[in-house]
C-alpha cells in the first residue's frame, strides 16, 4: 500500500503516522514544522519518507510528484487549523484549504482520497445533521472546506480520483 499523508505534522497526522502499518510505503509530507524529522527519527519511523513542501505552491507541489505520480491512498490532513483565522484572513484560508488540494490533486493521482473536513461545513443549521443535509455555511473556514469537497468530486469525475471519502469532524484536536 503507497499511501501519501499532507499534513503530517500534525496532532492527527502525528498519531496517524504511529498508528499506521510500517509495512506500508509512506510519504508524509509536512511544511512549517521543525521538530518532524526528530519526531519520526524519536520514534523510530525510519521506514516512512518524508517531505517538506508548501501545498500552496505550485512548484512546491512539484516534488511530490517527482516522488511518484501515482498512489493508492492520500489522507489529506494539510489545512489552516483554526477557524477564527479564516475570519481576519479569508485568502490565507482559502489558499491553505482549498488551493493545496487542487495543487495536488492536478498534479498526483489516487485510488482512494480520505479528506479531513469540517463539521463546520454544518454552519448555521440547528438541530440534528448528517451527510445528506442541505448545508450553506457562512464562516470563511466552513465555505473552504465545503468547496474541497466539491473539488475533490470534480477531481473524480476527471478520474483523478478513484474513490472519495470525506470526514466530518468537530474538535478532533486532543
Amino acid at each position: 500500500m503507497k499511501v501519501l499523508i499532507t499534513g503530517a505534522s500534525g496532532f492527527i497526522g502525528r498519531n496517524l503516522l504511529l498508528a499506521l502499518p510500517p509495512q506500508w510505503e509512506m510519504l508524509a509530507v509536512y511544511n512549517l514544522s521543525t521538530d518532524f524529522p526528530a519526531f519520526l527519527k524519536s520514534h523510530q519511523l525510519d521506514q516512512i519518507n518524508s517531505l517538506q513542501a508548501d501545498l500552496g505552491v505550485e512548484e512546491e507541489v512539484e516534488k511530490i510528484g517527482r516522488v511518484s505520480s501515482d498512489f493508492d491512498s492520500c489522507v489529506f490532513l494539510a489545512a489552516n487549523g483554526d477557524p477564527a483565522v479564516s475570519i481576519a484572513r479569508p485568502a490565507y484560508d482559502l489558499v491553505s484549504n482549498t488551493l493545496t488540494l487542487i495543487n495536488l490533486v492536478k498534479r498526483v493521482r489516487f485510488r482512494q482520497f480520505i479528506y479531513f473536513s469540517s463539521g463546520a461545513v454544518y454552519d448555521g443549521i440547528k438541530g440534528p445533521v448528517d451527510p445528506t443535509r442541505d448545508i450553506h455555511p457562512n464562516l470563511p473556514y466552513a465555505i473552504s472546506k465545503m468547496t474541497s469537497e466539491r473539488y475533490l468530486l470534480h477531481f473524480q469525475k476527471q478520474g483523478q480520483i478513484e474513490n472519495v471519502v470525506n470526514v466530518r469532524f468537530f474538535g478532533a484536536y486532543g
